[in-house]
């Protein structure tokens, strides 16, 4: 089973726990802030809020049943079923940090994030990053050094980014499989590499951690006890 596919049968077991099949839900599309390459979209469920990264502008209005008899087998599909999980948790407690962060708050998160795993993995620390976050890599790589970080992303292949040569996503799990950490986009569990990226980490003994970024990734981090870092959400 694909961990979309584990979350949405978590997720069904919540909603009819609580009674919600018939509960109504709105999805619109929002700016996304201009490093981000992807388009920002925001569930609202009862006032609370649900954001996911998408490939595309999604706008959605209907109830919660229509939202878990959604095909899962495209990115844009599986964002959209992934905002409405973010706000539907958010709803019923379960989950902080459903809203992505702004300006100076992403900074003081990529601070954080960097002299974090500094301090408490000093020597040891090499970090493998799945998907560019600038703000994020900029910080680590002061920090660490260039030579102890390695990065993956599509749309940034053969770049140079301070130091470091952004490697084709067909590197990722050599990659993931060769780091002390791995630092991943929580996106991934939109866009499906999630799955060879967990899968990489059980399978190979040299993966001591894997720390998912950003609030795609809010709800699986709870339904499927993943690990999560994102400290200037809201």
């Amino acid at each position: 089973m694909s961990m979309i596919e584990e979350l949405k049968e978590n997720f069904i077991n919540i909603v009819e726990k609580n009674s919600l099949q018939h509960e109504n839900i709105e999805v619109k599309t929002h700016l996304s802030s201009p490093h981000e390459e992807e388009t920002l979209i925001e569930a609202d469920f009862k006032g609370n809020k649900g954001q996911a990264f998408s490939t595309g502008a999604i706008n959605f209005q209907g109830k919660i049943e229509d939202i878990l008899n959604i095909d899962l087998n495209t990115s844009e599909n599986r964002a959209l079923f992934i905002a409405c999980t973010n706000a539907v948790l958010k709803h019923l407690n379960l989950i902080e940090g459903t809203v992505h962060c702004n300006g100076k708050e992403a900074k003081r998160c990529a601070q954080r994030i960097a002299y974090g795993f500094s301090r408490r993995y000093g020597m040891f620390l090499t970090v493998g990053m799945v998907g560019l976050q600038p703000i994020i890599a900029e910080a680590l790589i002061k920090k660490i050094g260039k030579e102890n970080i390695r990065i993956c992303d599509g749309k940034n292949k053969d770049k140079n980014f301070y130091g470091v040569l952004i490697e084709d996503e067909r590197n990722m799990k050599d990659i993931v499989a060769g780091s002390f950490l791995t630092l991943a986009n929580g996106n991934t569990i939109a866009d499906g590499k999630i799955d060879e990226i967990i899968k990489t980490f059980k399978e190979d003994n040299k993966s001591r951690i894997v720390i998912f970024y950003g609030v795609t990734i809010a709800s699986a981090q709870k339904l499927l006890g993943l690990k999560r870092i994102c400290f200037e959400s809201h």
